[in-house]
């Protein structure tokens, strides 16, 4: 069988794989993914307080002015059909991850020492200090390996982590639409009684509208996300006039993994289940992870210790419980707390309670763009 070696294999291209290897410069770099570039990728294109990333990631600076960006300046919150309240922005910015993803990596592969191609990963063991990654014709050998490769990563199951059970992920499908551009965000939590929310997000030439769901559902996602769509048509959040130009979805994680960090292997972004369980946020951690997996990675020693100490407040940012409470548990509750941030005597205070945790960083630099609510 065929060997390769190298000194780091970054598992999965997206903006995790792409920031790792982005990062590392003095070893050897192999980026492997199952699927060419560019490619859709099923998620929202919502880069959250992203007018600072410039100052956080290089690698977004590098491609910024090539990014085609759409502002998301309002947000509208809903409790299922019913309006709550709404906040000005600006909140972020939307992107296609078409492009997005693409052009992070290729600025990876700027770098000299960043190579890529195509594999499809079968099976990943440990072999004394070294990594053997599989695709049964060919072996691949790595000093350290940064598992980026997805909410039912094969580098996660490598580690010992067991596959994600229903209430540590959401079912979310998307519609891209063509219509006139919309100004607003919205977003409307426990659509149809649902653990999770529904959303359109605007776009330089229409809209995205998705859902996404913890938990089992008593219909198929796309029953719930065709329903919330003509309510939106309805309403005139969405106009008349649109048609439905891709329909995409994918899981997303809401449960960081048990081991993301072990012997010569870390996770980084979906992989490691590095995700904000209140928003599903999940491009700026993935970004985050991926940097310091790479910066960690790129001084060599030991890259998992060092990197599970420095990812510890970031776990600690996006998780809110580490297992999800059933949906006959939490839905109950989140209505209780909407009821109150509608009528109730601290409504203001829990309407920016709530914003600021699904909007903003714990920790916003200095001189940001944004404010907290």
């Amino acid at each position: 069988m065929a060997e390769v070696d190298a000194d780091v294999v970054v598992v999965g291209g997206g903006p995790a794989g792409s920031t790792a290897a982005y990062y590392i410069h003095d070893k050897t770099v192999l980026i492997i993914d199952a699927k060419d570039f560019p490619r859709h990728k099923a998620c929202g294109g919502g880069l959250l307080n992203s007018r600072d990333w410039p100052n956080v990631f290089d690698n977004f600076a590098e491609i910024e002015n090539e990014l085609h960006i759409h502002p998301l300046e309002n947000i509208n919150i809903y409790w299922g059909d019913k309006p709550i309240f709404s906040r000005p922005g600006p909140i972020g910015d939307h992107v296609r991850r078409l492009e997005f993803d693409n052009l992070l990596l290729k600025a990876a592969l700027r770098k000299g020492n960043v190579t890529y191609r195509r594999f499809q990963l079968h099976s990943i063991t440990q072999h004394k200090d070294r990594v053997i990654l599989s695709d049964r014709n060919e072996n691949i050998v790595a000093r350290y390996v940064v598992g980026c490769d997805g909410w039912n990563s094969k580098v996660a199951r490598s580690l010992g982590n067991a596959s994600l059970i229903p209430r540590q992920y959401g079912t979310c499908l998307e519609y891209d639409i063509a219509c006139t551009p919309i100004k607003n965000v919205y977003v409307m939590l426990c659509w149809q009684g649902q653990l999770g929310y529904a959303w359109v997000f605007p776009t330089s030439d229409g809209c995205y509208a998705g859902v996404g769901f913890v938990g089992s559902l008593a219909k198929p996602a796309k029953k719930y996300l065709d329903e919330f769509v003509d309510f939106c048509v309805r309403q005139e959040v969405i106009p008349s006039s649109c048609a439905i130009r891709r329909t995409f979805g994918a899981p997303d994680p809401v449960f960081v993994a048990r081991d993301f960090a072990k012997g010569n292997i870390v996770l980084a972004g979906d992989a490691m289940g590095l995700v904000k369980q209140i928003s599903g946020e999940g491009i700026y951690f993935a970004m985050l992870s991926g940097k310091i997996a790479g910066q960690t990675t790129n001084s060599g020693g030991d890259v998992a210790g060092r990197y599970a100490e420095l990812m510890r407040p970031y776990v600690k940012e996006v998780t809110v419980r580490k297992n999800i409470p059933p949906k006959f548990l939490s839905v109950p509750a989140l209505k209780v707390a909407f009821l109150l941030m509608q009528a109730g005597p601290w409504k203001q205070s829990l309407q920016k309670a709530f914003l600021n945790r699904f909007c903003r960083r714990y920790n916003l630099p200095l001189n940001s763009h944004y404010i907290p609510y």
